[in-house]
């Protein structure tokens, strides 16, 4: 892309007063003092040696502006890096809340089902128990009756069976 810069832009009328003052200084030299050659360029000395420092000037202008067109130009890109990495952040992190979504999700369903389990179970471990005190009783209260030899018996039996 090109660039146009204050050196692009004032190098040819610079060029053209440049050599258009020197031309006009040595004919005013000329005329002014046609014998003393030396004494007429000392005064275009001055506006020579500010012409130089003036393009020096612009040379640095033109090297600042190249420096600035290419940290704006690095920035542009730095700034393009990080929406891009944003970007895959806001992405990585849309997938993580999802993640942690369906996984709450399932740590409530595993909850819900473990309390039904302890609750299954709890009823199971009161069943058993009951179970096995009305078989302690039914089986107690036949065998306390009757003598261990005899239990086996049917005229033994209390109730006649």
């Amino acid at each position: 892309m090109k660039r146009y810069t204050l050196k692009t832009a004032l190098s040819f009328p610079l060029c053209m007063v440049f050599s258009l003052g020197i031309g006009g200084a040595y004919a005013f030299a000329q005329e002014s003092a046609p014998s003393n050659d030396s004494a007429a360029f000392s005064d275009v000395g001055p506006s020579l040696k500010e012409l130089g420092e003036a393009q020096r000037d612009i040379d640095r202008y033109e090297e600042a502006q190249d420096n600035f067109n290419e940290n704006v130009d690095q920035f542009i890109n730095d700034r393009m890096r990080y929406n891009e990495a944003r970007a895959k952040f806001d992405r990585a992190r849309s997938i993580y809340e999802q993640e942690e979504h369906l996984f709450n999700k399932t740590y409530e369903k595993f909850s819900r089902d473990r309390d039904r389990y302890l609750e299954a179970r709890d009823k199971f471990v009161g069943a058993r128990e009951r179970f096995q005190d009305a078989r302690s009783n039914f089986f107690g209260s036949s065998i306390n009756a009757s003598s261990p030899s005899s239990a086996g018996r049917m005229e033994d039996r209390p109730d006649g069976r």
